[in-house]
């Protein structure tokens, strides 16, 4: 890859309906050399086709969880049953007081309805 292949890149992470004759003249290129990139580096692997979606249309938020888990046994539970949740992004194994990181979407009310449990728990000493 080099750096009119990164252009490309760069530009389509900006506007990914950027047409061949958009990044022909960004990249000083024809477009039909600028579709022959674009060719080989979705082949490779190099890059996807996909679609973002707007988290805030559908009212989501991105929520970071720090969890602390007890055994080794139950820290495998809990991976084995998010593995294949759609809500969670990714999960980290740590070391120290919070040995799980979840990274997660969800609705805004719902992380709203958690949020406001956790605080009940913290007040009367249970979390």
């Amino acid at each position: 890859m080099d750096e009119v292949d990164k252009r490309i890149i760069s530009e389509l992470q900006l506007n990914g309906r950027a047409t061949l004759d958009d990044l022909a003249e960004k990249t000083g290129y024809t477009s039909m050399g600028v579709r022959r990139r674009l060719q080989r580096l979705l082949e490779q692997n190099a890059i996807k086709v996909s679609a973002l979606m707007n988290q805030f249309y559908f009212r989501l938020l991105p929520a970071i969880v720090l969890l602390e888990v007890e055994s080794a046994e139950a820290m495998q539970n809990l991976l084995d049953r998010f593995r294949d949740c759609p809500r969670v992004i990714q999960i980290f194994k740590t070391l120290g007081g919070y040995n799980l990181i979840a990274i997660l979407i969800a609705e805004i009310k719902i992380l709203w309805k958690a949020s406001l449990l956790r605080n009940a728990l913290l007040e009367v000493g249970l979390a």
